[in-house]
């Protein structure tokens, strides 16, 4: 189950709680962008949105 205690913890820069935000919404984001477009270009998105919330988890 998804604690949003996860979310501030990932505001702050933990790295543990960036791995669990990860782990519980890569197959449901994956598998939704997989619907759309093939695999690879799936697979490279979703690599570029966790890339993004890492990058901007302070916002």
């Amino acid at each position: 189950m998804f604690d949003i205690s996860l979310l501030y913890k990932l505001k702050k820069g933990n790295r543990e709680a960036f791995n669990s935000v990860f782990r519980y919404y890569y197959p449901r984001i994956m598998a939704y962008v997989a619907s759309i477009v093939e695999q690879k270009a799936a697979e490279d998105i979703v690599q570029d949105v966790f890339l993004y919330v890492w990058e901007n988890r302070e916002k």
